[in-house]
């Protein structure tokens, strides 16, 4: 799978199993000032912390790398880390795979 554009707000990137990169969980929809490698900051909401009472952000850091595809080309793609697909179905702009 290639990057793909959407428009010039946002691109897709596959979500790759960080130890079977052939496997795909899914794609997630990112903006277009994601890095291109590296991590990849994703807020998720505002959470009272308990403790404190703050407010705080919930946020999750997510890996972009590029990939080299069995056919000498290149993909960049968001890895899983071993997260569970129930992980990634809290994430906006994740769409799962259909078996």
């Amino acid at each position: 799978m290639e990057t793909n554009l959407i428009n010039s707000m946002t691109i897709i990137l596959a979500v790759r199993n960080v130890d079977d990169t052939k496997k795909s969980y899914g794609t997630l929809e990112v903006p277009d000032t994601a890095p291109i490698c590296g991590i990849y900051r994703v807020n998720m909401a505002y959470v009272r912390c308990t403790l404190t009472g703050d407010t705080i952000l919930k946020k999750h850091l997510l890996y972009i790398e590029k990939l080299l595809l069995d056919d000498g080309g290149e993909e960049y793609a968001v890895m899983s880390d071993d997260r569970p697909i129930e992980f990634w179905r809290k994430i906006p702009g994740f769409k799962e795979n259909e078996e």
